[in-house]
């Protein structure tokens, strides 16, 4: 072996243990984080985002329908950041089955379809690998159709 061989790969190891680390401090913390969101939302909203399913929406393949519930709205100069909280399916055992995600839209369209915290409303969700579920915008009964 060469001079430095040992020390390179405890050195290789260590990293990998401190990225591994730094992800499992970070998943816990979105998971308290989602935890504590559903524990303001009443039960009975839960219970209505557990038994709602995605569908496929028709003009893209791309996107799935589904169910999400307002749990905060943030306003900005010029729009507003709705945060929503939905069902989703779970990786793997270890995995929780909710999220959150967020969307930007203009003052005038939130107060035209009456957006407000509390309010369950549908969701446009991308079926990509790498942003599985996430959030694209909120679809009103005319885009629907």
């Amino acid at each position: 072996m060469e001079d430095g061989y040992f020390e390179g790969a405890i050195v290789g190891v260590l990293i990998c243990i401190l990225i591994t680390i730094i992800v499992i401090i970070a998943n816990k913390k979105a998971k308290n984080k989602i935890e504590k969101i559903k524990s303001q939302v009443p039960k009975d909203i839960i219970n209505i985002l557990s038994v709602s399913e995605f569908y496929m929406y028709e003009p893209n393949n791309n996107f799935l329908i589904g169910k999400s519930y307002i749990y905060e709205i943030e306003e900005e100069s010029e729009r507003v950041k709705i945060k929503l909280l939905y069902h989703k399916i779970p990786f793997n055992k270890h995995d929780i089955d909710f999220d959150i995600g967020e969307v930007y839209i203009s003052k005038e369209e939130c107060e035209k379809h009456g957006l407000r915290v509390g309010k369950c409303v549908t969701t446009l969700h991308n079926t990509a690998p790498e942003v599985r579920f996430k959030i694209k915008e909120i679809l009103y009964d005319e885009d629907k159709k």
